[in-house]
């Protein structure tokens, strides 16, 4: 079959038809471009989507899957809970009290609700909250989308990040 013989097929189709096809060529071609170390991560990403017990990790799974796909740079590393959990002067949470209570104070200077932000950054108001009260580490593409809706330089929310 010739590529013309199968776009005229394809403009058979219904329009969410070919929307759906159309969005899984795209995803199809960049899985295919993904490097063997994000493809691992994807396959984690897909095993998390899998085992989600709630909308909240299913979201979180799928934005992780979005952020690969996207080509966004992503800095993954295993997080040795062992030694973060216990180290002596309790960085790994020093550093989320000191990024969450940066971004409260951002969005109160800006006359945000935590509803608003998340609808300008597409992340759930839960996600955010979560955040703005350190109990989650947000990644740096989550504090990049904080940064682009509040219109700050991601640099306020962590020194180590380069703009």
């Amino acid at each position: 079959m010739t590529t013309a013989e199968r776009i005229n097929d394809v403009r058979t189709l219904t329009q969410e038809q070919q929307k759906w096809l159309l969005a899984i060529g795209i995803v199809t071609d960049r899985m295919a471009r993904l490097t063997k170390e994000d493809s691992d991560l994807m396959l984690g990403f897909f095993q998390d989507l899998n085992a989600a017990e709630s909308d909240e990790d299913r979201n979180a799974a799928l934005e992780a899957m979005f952020e690969l796909l996207e080509g966004k740079p992503v800095g993954v590393r295993k997080l040795d809970l062992e030694r973060e959990t216990n180290d002596e002067g309790g960085k790994l949470q020093a550093w989320k009290e000191w990024v969450s209570a940066k971004i409260r104070e951002v969005r109160n200077q800006k006359g945000l609700t935590q509803e608003q932000l998340a609808e300008k950054t597409g992340l759930p108001q839960s996600h955010l909250s979560r955040i703005e009260n350190a109990k989650h580490s947000p990644s740096r593409v989550t504090l990049e989308k904080i940064a682009d809706a509040l219109g700050v330089p991601v640099k306020l929310f962590d020194p180590t990040c380069e703009d």
